[in-house]
């Protein structure tokens, strides 16, 4: 179940037509080469920026980044790259970069999967309680129906810290 989510940033290279916008609307990306991870190394942040290229209804050109870090602070020496999708939390804005929200807002959610029949130790409950009570980061939101309020698709049942 989502309990939270980041928000989704677009990283573009100084002179980039769109680098001087305060936000930047996917579709006007739609022909620009995008750098994506490698979904060998990272299949959940490359999942993530498809489910969110294909929420924008856009699917653009695009070279797999030839950085094998998370960061991804390396793509601006790639110069078939022209953007890259990025949240603040994991990515480094190189130099020579800038990061810009992506509008309309989009959020990377972020999951916690457990099974209270299964997980009943006191120290997953420490840590499912800790999750959906701690403050969130700045900038970090909760969906409409989140884990962190009691609202999900289904019961929510957090593990007894007894």
């Amino acid at each position: 179940e989502v309990f939270c989510g980041e928000p989704l940033l677009v990283g573009l290279r100084l002179a980039h037509r769109l680098a001087a916008r305060e936000q930047v609307r996917l579709a006007d990306l739609a022909l620009d080469v995008l750098g994506v991870p490698s979904g060998a190394l990272f299949p959940a942040w490359a999942l993530a920026q498809g489910q969110a290229l294909g929420d924008a209804g856009i699917s653009p050109p695009s070279v797999v980044l030839d950085a094998a870090d998370l960061s991804a602070t390396g793509w601006v020496w790639q110069p078939d790259v022209d953007w890259i999708l990025m949240t603040g939390s994991v990515m480094a804005v190189p130099a020579g970069a800038v990061a810009r929200p992506v509008e309309p807002l989009q959020l990377i959610p972020y999951t916690l999967q457990w099974n209270p029949d299964r997980a009943q130790t006191a120290a997953v409950a420490r840590f499912v309680d800790l999750a959906l009570t701690v403050e969130l980061p700045p900038g970090w939101l909760t969906p409409p129906r989140d884990l962190r309020h009691g609202n999900s698709s289904g019961p929510v049942d957090r593990p007894s810290s007894d």
